[in-house]
C-alpha cells in the first residue's frame, strides 16, 4: 500500500476545511433574502390590491405566502445540514489519508444529499412564490 502525499492531504482537507465556512453561503443568502423580501413585499401591499381583487385569487397570494415560508425554512435547514455534510467529508479524507481505508470511495455523504435536495426545493420554491405573487399582482391591478 502506498503512504498517501501529505502534501496532497493538506490540500484537499485546507479545501474542505474552507468550504465548510463557506458552502452555499451566497447562494442561501440570496434565497433567504429573495424569499423574505418577497414575503414582506407582498404582506406590505396587501391591503391596497386586497380590495380590487376577486375572492377567488386570495389563495393564489396564500400559497406564494406559503411557499415564500417554505423556502426560507429549507434554506436554514441546508445550513444545517451543509455543516454535517462538510464533518462527513473530513471523516471521509481523514479516513482515507490517515487511515489508509480505499473504502471511502464508496462511501456515501446523505447530509451532502439532502443539502443538495434543500436546495431545490428552496430554489423551486422561490420560482412558484414569485410566479403565484405577479398572479395575483396581476388580478389585482389590471
Amino acid at each position: 500500500m502506498a503512504v498517501p502525499d501529505a502534501q496532497v492531504y493538506r490540500h484537499h482537507r485546507t479545501g474542505l476545511e474552507g468550504g465548510r465556512r463557506s458552502a452555499y453561503i451566497e447562494f442561501d443568502k440570496a434565497v433567504l433574502a429573495l424569499s423574505a423580501g418577497g414575503l414582506a413585499l407582498s404582506i406590505s401591499f396587501i391591503g391596497e390590491l386586497v380590495p380590487s381583487t376577486p375572492p377567488s385569487v386570495l389563495p393564489v397570494l396564500y400559497s406564494s405566502w406559503l411557499l415564500y415560508a417554505i423556502c426560507m425554512m429549507s434554506t436554514l435547514l441546508s445550513f444545517l445540514f451543509s455543516q454535517a455534510a462538510f464533518d462527513r467529508e473530513l471523516q471521509l479524507i481523514d479516513d482515507h489519508y490517515l487511515r489508509f481505508d480505499n473504502r471511502v470511495h464508496d462511501a456515501t455523504n446523505r447530509p451532502a444529499a439532502v443539502v443538495k435536495w434543500l436546495n431545490y426545493v428552496s430554489c423551486a420554491a422561490l420560482m412558484v412564490a414569485v410566479a403565484l405573487t405577479v398572479v395575483f399582482a396581476s388580478f389585482s391591478v389590471f
